[in-house]
């Protein structure tokens, strides 16, 4: 998950903030926080949850890999080769790999939601 360690460091340096300022606040070693900002290590919805609070961003924004994606129309299960009901220049297979990742994106998120009511 490079691109979560990537979203954190543009989004600290959007703030000017340093790698130090940032695992101290955390209550961790600069070393260990720029494992997270690298992808050398996993960071748990806790901690990510953290992150964002300091960099005054929400989660979700640390998890997305690429710029939105556009839709075409809205998809259809039913239709997955059908390029009306698909998003653009994805195969069935790679359409599959991202509705699971979604799915799994969405309940991450859920619990994130949960945690902070």
């Amino acid at each position: 998950m490079k691109h979560v360690g990537y979203n954190i460091r543009k989004s600290r340096l959007a703030k000017n903030l340093t790698q130090e300022y940032v695992a101290g606040v955390l209550k961790m070693t600069p070393a260990a926080y720029g494992n997270i900002e690298r992808g050398a290590s996993n960071v748990s919805l806790n901690r990510l949850q953290q992150i964002a609070d300091i960099l005054e961003v929400e989660p979700e924004e640390l998890l997305h890999e690429k710029e939105p994606i556009n839709i075409t129309a809205p998809v259809n299960n039913s239709n997955i080769g059908n390029n009306q009901n698909n998003i653009i220049g994805l195969t069935e297979e790679n359409f599959q790999l991202l509705n699971k990742t979604l799915e799994g994106v969405t309940k991450v998120l859920e619990k994130v939601i949960d945690k902070l009511k």
